[in-house]
């Protein structure tokens, strides 16, 4: 494909992979005009943030010893969000 040969001519090793250009060219070629993201559907990511931080404080003022996997189970939120989240509420300031 002449745009992929294009991209690794001018960016050698940082190219995006041939697979990446040619689902792009067939975007554009049905008629997708702009590289910029399409409107998504579904809750923005802020007020998911912002509920899960509301969900595990409750959590945690109910019992401050729980653990993470209690707290993923009782909140329903993976175990990978539960930690950052705990990370702000609790790390965030925290200064040695």
């Amino acid at each position: 494909m002449e745009c992929h040969c294009e991209f690794v001519e001018a960016l050698g090793n940082n190219a995006l992979l041939y697979r990446t250009v040619a689902r792009w060219v067939g975007k554009f070629r049905q008629g997708r005009v702009s590289t910029s993201d399409e409107h998504r559907s579904g809750r923005p990511l802020s007020e998911w943030t912002d509920l899960a931080r509301a969900v595990i404080e409750q959590l945690m003022e109910e019992n401050r010893r729980c653990t993470l996997q209690e707290l993923e189970r009782a909140s329903g939120i993976e175990k990978r969000f539960v930690m950052s989240t705990l990370y702000v509420l609790c790390c965030h300031s925290f200064a040695p």
